[in-house]
């Protein structure tokens, strides 16, 4: 009677145990978001299994490292404090994703395995600590890790419920990747598009119209959004003299193209004033350095052109050589000017003429 009844006992636990997993998968399958099938993941093994603590890690940019994906029960937070543990098989969870089999402590303060002694870990206060592998298509994807405060070894039913609500997660896990880097690709994409509109409305219109001069321009950058820009400007008090700007800000991207649209209006506000190329640049320099927290910079050639008799007034911040190409004799000459690219340190140089 007694062997009846605990088979009975144990029927009813399996049977449990297989809606549990069955209500479980259907959550893990029907979440796209995987910060959100992660923590959920966490949350329920800790509710299912009784769990203080539950967490999830993953492998990391680094090649040696671990990093927490979702955590639960943790007195202090280690997803957001971007905690880190070793990957290497002398640690738990790097022992475990080799072997692919679980590791259990019935006391941390009893035993040498373990962790890691991190200070941070044993701030946790945990005493019973159990580590499965995430395997799918017979690769350790990550590492599930229960704790408690208290003694506790978990025993054969326990692990192997435990596996495979990890296995579980792991197909989950691997079915939501794809679809978070599309989501991510797709959200890159639009800001990339977003950051090309702002680097082509800071370009001018069109180019400068004066008579007997004719002026032209063209502009590719190297990918989609970039740092390079030019500009034409009447200045202020003389409508014959016109300021030129060639720059290039040395990054690409989102953050060039920020930067670029940062330099861009400095140069031009500070060149209104009336100042000479040299003496604006400087002053550029000076506020580009005092605004910008970016550990960005741009390099700079400007240029003004006096259109009643060709003069031209010129300085350059570290910018490539600007070439001159006089269309009479088919000479180049090289607009040689010393000076250092803007947002780095503080110099002054003088006007070439």
């Amino acid at each position: 009677m007694e062997r009846a009844r605990l088979f009975d006992l144990l029927k009813e636990r399996r049977i449990d145990e297989q809606a549990a997993l069955l209500a479980m998968t259907g959550q893990l399958l029907g979440r796209s978001d995987l910060d959100d099938l992660m923590d959920y993941l966490v949350e329920e093994v800790r509710r299912l299994l009784q769990a203080d603590a539950c967490a999830l890690l993953v492998s990391g940019e680094a090649p040696d490292q671990l990093v927490f994906g979702a955590a639960s029960g943790w007195r202090v937070d280690p997803v957001a404090n971007h905690y880190r543990v070793s990957a290497h098989a002398g640690g738990g969870p790097g022992r475990v994703m080799r072997s692919q089999q679980p590791l259990l402590v019935e006391d941390l303060v009893a035993s040498a395995e373990g962790t890691c002694g991190a200070d941070w870990i044993r701030s946790e206060g945990f005493r019973g600590h159990a580590v499965v592998p995430l395997v799918a298509d017979g690769r350790s994807i990550g590492a599930l890790m229960i704790d408690t405060r208290r003694p506790r070894l978990l025993d054969q039913d326990e692990v192997r419920f435990l596996r495979l609500m990890a296995n579980q997660a792991a197909l989950a896990i691997e079915q939501a990747r794809p679809l978070q880097e599309e989501i991510r690709r797709q959200r890159l994409e639009q800001e990339l598009a977003v950051g090309r509109q702002i680097q082509f409305s800071m370009l001018p219109e069109g180019c400068p119209v004066a008579p007997g001069w004719q002026f032209a321009a063209a502009y590719r950058p190297a990918r989609q959004v970039g740092g390079d820009f030019y500009d034409c400007f009447d200045l202020p008090g003389d409508p014959r003299r016109l300021g030129i700007v060639i720059a290039d800000v040395a990054d690409k991207g989102v953050p060039a193209t920020l930067f670029m649209a940062l330099s861009r209006s400095v140069i031009r506000a500070t060149a209104i004033d009336g100042r000479g190329p040299a003496a604006t640049l400087t002053r550029a320099n000076r506020l580009i350095l005092t605004d910008s927290q970016a550990s960005l910079f741009v390099t700079a050639f400007y240029v003004v052109l006096d259109i009643r008799n060709g003069r031209l007034t010129y300085a350059n911040a570290g910018h490539n050589r600007t070439l001159w190409l006089h269309a009479g004799t088919g000479e180049v000459e090289d607009l040689y000017a010393r000076g250092i690219a803007l947002s780095v340190l503080w110099r002054d140089r003088g006007d070439r003429r």
